[in-house]
């Protein structure tokens, strides 16, 4: 949020035990932040994927094809999302090949044309506008999200007019249906707020496989009493990265 706030975009108030960002363009501010920070958290890749550059997406406005790595999620980020299928954060920026080539055949074929020129595999699913994100889509936002209704959030225990789903996206997360007193139908839903803030937690921590097979885990978690000594501890933690990075390079 720093970053929209140094634009102009949003003011961000953050006591002890509350952080409120205010903005004209609340929504969209909210937006970027989740994706930006799905694109450094969540798009995590090897050097050999990163230099192989195995996937593409088309540039419509510019008419050009830009390359990008193949990705996968590794340690909490996985349990947030269990390595989800790559996807783009407009749903019209994904497409499948095989519809494409019936609705728009010549785009299709130019598609086709650029993989194979560069000797790239071409998956059932294209992309436009914007590589993939290994981070799910955020629901887009409305008032219904925000306001109190009948709809119970097992993880926050708030009830809004609308949920959304948590399904087939973590077991991590899923995994506290079994806590849910409130036994309802819609008991794998969770409030917007709640999913939202969920995919942050991977930027608050660090982890480690214990061994190559990555059959296990530790995580370590950023923590304080107050939010503001919370804030304190990780902007401890970027300083100390940027020198080693720093000396990394002399």
């Amino acid at each position: 949020m720093e970053k929209y706030e140094n634009e102009g975009s949003c003011k961000r108030t953050l006591t002890k035990g509350s952080l409120v960002v205010e903005s004209n363009d609340l929504v969209n501010v909210l937006e970027k932040a989740y994706y930006e920070m799905g694109r450094e958290v969540y798009d995590t890749y090897t050097t050999k994927q990163e230099t192989e550059a195995g996937n593409l997406y088309y540039i419509e406005a510019e008419d050009r094809f830009e390359a990008f790595p193949k990705m996968n999620t590794y340690g909490f980020t996985e349990l947030l999302t269990n390595n989800a299928q790559g996807t783009t954060s407009k749903d019209a920026n994904t497409a499948k090949i095989d519809k494409l080539e019936k609705e728009k055949p010549e785009l299709a074929a130019k598609i086709r044309t650029e993989f194979e020129k560069r000797g790239l595999k071409l998956l059932s699913k294209v992309y436009l506008n914007e590589p993939y994100t290994k981070l799910t889509r955020l629901e887009p936002l409305t008032k219904a999200h925000i306001e109190s209704g009948d709809k119970f959030c097992y993880l926050t225990g708030e009830s809004f007019k609308k949920l959304v789903d948590s399904t087939s996206t973590s077991p991590f997360i899923s995994g506290l249906v079994n806590f849910n007193s409130h036994i309802v139908l819609e008991d794998k839903k969770m409030s917007w707020k709640a999913l939202f803030l969920s995919r942050f937690a991977s930027a608050n921590c660090l982890y480690a496989y214990s061994n190559k097979s990555f059959e296990s885990l530790n995580v370590y978690f950023f923590g304080a009493n107050t939010l503001t000594d919370l804030a304190k501890v990780y902007d401890n933690y970027l300083d100390s990265r940027k020198g080693i990075k720093q000396r990394e390079k002399t």
